[in-house]
């Protein structure tokens, strides 16, 4: 999983870095977010919209928010692509964690990384 976050990355900073930005306000979305497929977490940490980091597990300084769920969960993620509805809880295995306030101001960026991993997977 780790290389397709990556994957990931290259993607957000390379061609669909201004769109992710612009359209998506991924220009606002510093901190950590944190994936959790399953019971292993991957971090990538941002800075003005550009994904500085991606890791293993959680960073020694925390999360700022993410998203969780099991394995069966991304898996119906990457088959319907519908993020919004991966995580409302009367559809989705999916679930918003951390700061709530922070996971809701950056839906949209979050979104659209959810629709980046699942053209990699």
């Amino acid at each position: 999983m780790l290389d397709k976050l990556m994957m990931v990355k290259d993607i957000l900073n390379g061609e669909e870095a201004d769109r992710f930005k612009t359209e998506f306000w991924g220009e606002y979305l510093s901190g950590a977010v944190t994936l959790t497929f399953g019971v292993q977490p991957y971090t990538l940490t941002f800075y003005r919209g550009t994904v500085i980091e991606v890791v293993k597990g959680f960073p020694l300084t925390g999360t700022e928010f993410g998203v969780a769920g099991p394995e069966e969960g991304w898996q119906e993620l990457y088959e319907h692509k519908n993020f919004h509805r991966a995580i409302a809880p009367k559809h989705g295995k999916l679930r918003l964690q951390g700061n709530m306030v922070k996971a809701m101001g950056n839906l949209n960026p979050l979104a659209f990384m959810a629709r980046v991993l699942c053209s990699v997977m």
